[in-house]
C-alpha cells in the first residue's frame, strides 16, 4: 500500500508498472488495477500509455495516504 501512495504522492515520478506494484506490494494484479482505476477515476493517478506505468496525476490537497485508506476501508 505504501508503493501505492508513493505514486499518488509523486514519490516515484517516473512510475511503476503494473508487475513491479505486484512485486512489491505482494497484491494481486487484478486487486491492484481496482485500486488504480478507482484512483484514476478520482483523479489522483494515471496510468501512462505509452509504456503502461502508473503515476501521480496533479490533483487536490488530500493526502494520498488517507484517500487510500479510505478507498481501502469503503
Amino acid at each position: 500500500i505504501d508503493q501505492l501512495a508513493g505514486i499518488v504522492a509523486g514519490e516515484r515520478s517516473d512510475g511503476l508498472a503494473l508487475r513491479e506494484l505486484h512485486h512489491e506490494t505482494k497484491l494481486p494484479k487484478p486487486t491492484l488495477l481496482r485500486i488504480l482505476s478507482t484512483l484514476e477515476e478520482n483523479g489522483y493517478a494515471r496510468r501512462r500509455m505509452t509504456d503502461g506505468t502508473w503515476r501521480r496525476a496533479a490533483r487536490r490537497s488530500e493526502t494520498p495516504r488517507s484517500l487510500l485508506h479510505d478507498l481501502l476501508l469503503d
